[in-house]
């Protein structure tokens, strides 16, 4: 007798006939799934900012323009916890205003924020830390050079600065400064390939990835370098499908995903593609309903890609917080038993289901990220409670 999808294998060879049509599907170069969803709007219309995911799993946003192009040193909190609509909260102010910076988790309590332009246009050094559980700021150690428009991304707690424009010397760095936090000191690797700056970087597998940005004249680019810390070299990698500046970028569930920006043209795009480290390949993801550039991009586990504020075809800074449910990193699943009549009849059921797919699987998927989602807001309540009744946390990291 074959066995009964009550038991635990039965349940993973139905999941497996849901979802066994997506990497077909990608293989084959079709859309891939995701679809986006508008959350709670920013309380004031921003641009050129930055975001970032913190452990406690809230969303935090700083900086900016707003619509007179001054810089904010606005800090915003998503509560990410809260359903249906997440709230913002404004948190403790950065003590430097400024926009274009960059913004990377350290540790479980710090957002960093770095460098940017002030309300003057000039570049800044400022190296600022927010701690989430004492909402206070504290200040390390400057960047050894002013610097705006690079990107920043974060590995085994190392802080990397790639790319960006320095005004004092007046041209688009090829320049790659290290911060190792935990001891307050610079050091320099080896220098990107590509001059660029308004690029955006990605963190995969201990593996950072810069993407996309522009040349000294401002000509878009579709480059994709890919540095490892390890062997402290940069490798090129597969072109992104749309050559674009002013992007955002973001890594969730192995993959990697190229959200807006601008083109040679200077026409803000809705683009969304995605890339996969292992295949080196692009896929076209599902467009966001607004087109703009100047946006800020992070990926929350539970919740999905956050493409927050960024400004529109006329640079008018934007309100507009959209979500894009990104494909969710399906449960391995157990080794199958030994073929026999039954299970090969199984089997056949399986390829008729995958078959169908298309629909199943969004369904599946539906399933899995709302459980997904009452896990998340089950622990941030217990995380709450904890530090409710725990000692004050110390003020600085």
């Amino acid at each position: 007798m074959g066995r009964r999808a009550g038991t635990p294998w039965g349940r993973a060879v139905a999941l497996a006939a849901l979802v066994g049509i997506a990497p077909s599907a990608l293989a084959s170069g079709a859309e891939a799934p995701g679809s986006w969803s508008a959350d709670s709007p920013l309380p004031t219309p921003c641009s050129n900012l930055a975001a970032g995911v913190a452990a406690n799993g809230h969303l935090y946003v700083m900086g900016g323009m707003d619509s007179t192009g001054a810089p904010s040193k606005t800090v915003l909190m998503l509560n990410t916890a809260d359903t249906p609509h997440h709230p913002w909260t404004e948190v403790a102010h950065m003590p430097t205003a400024r926009a274009d910076l960059a913004v990377g988790g350290y540790s479980q309590c710090c957002l960093y924020a770095l460098g940017g332009s002030d309300d003057e246009g000039k570049d800044l050094d400022t190296n600022e830390f927010y701690n989430w559980e004492t909402e206070r700021w504290g200040t390390d150690p400057p960047l050894p050079f002013s610097r705006t428009q690079f990107a920043m991304g974060v590995v085994d707690k190392n802080l990397y600065l790639v790319g960006g424009y320095n005004d004092y010397a007046g041209f688009t760095e090829r320049g790659v400064n290290v911060f190792q936090a935990s001891t307050g000191t610079w050091t320099e690797t080896n220098e990107l390939p590509t001059p660029r700056k308004k690029l955006a970087v990605g963190v995969l597998d201990g593996k950072l990835y810069a993407v996309g940005g522009e040349t000294q004249s401002g000509l878009p680019l579709d480059t994709v370098e890919m540095y490892d810390p390890v062997t402290m070299q940069w490798t090129q990698r597969a072109p992104m499908p749309t050559a674009r500046s002013s992007l955002g970028v973001a890594t969730g569930n192995g993959q990697l995903y190229a959200v807006g920006g601008s083109n040679k043209d200077h026409l803000v795009l809705d683009t969304v593609e995605m890339y996969n480290p292992v295949t080196d390949t692009w896929a076209t993801v599902t467009p966001m309903p607004t087109a703009r550039a100047g946006l800020a991009v992070a990926h929350h586990p539970y919740l999905g890609l956050y493409a927050v504020g960024g400004h529109d075809a006329l640079g008018q800074p934007l309100d507009v917080v959209e979500v894009l449910q990104t494909p969710v990193a399906w449960p391995s699943l157990p080794s199958p038993p030994p073929a026999s009549p039954s299970s090969q009849s199984t089997t056949v059921i399986i390829g008729a289901a995958a078959g169908g797919g298309a629909l199943l699987v969004s369904l599946a998927a539906a399933f899995y990220i709302k459980r997904r989602r009452q896990v998340y807001r089950q622990q941030v309540a217990r995380l709450t409670m904890a530090r409710a009744t725990a000692s004050p946390s110390p003020a600085s990291v």
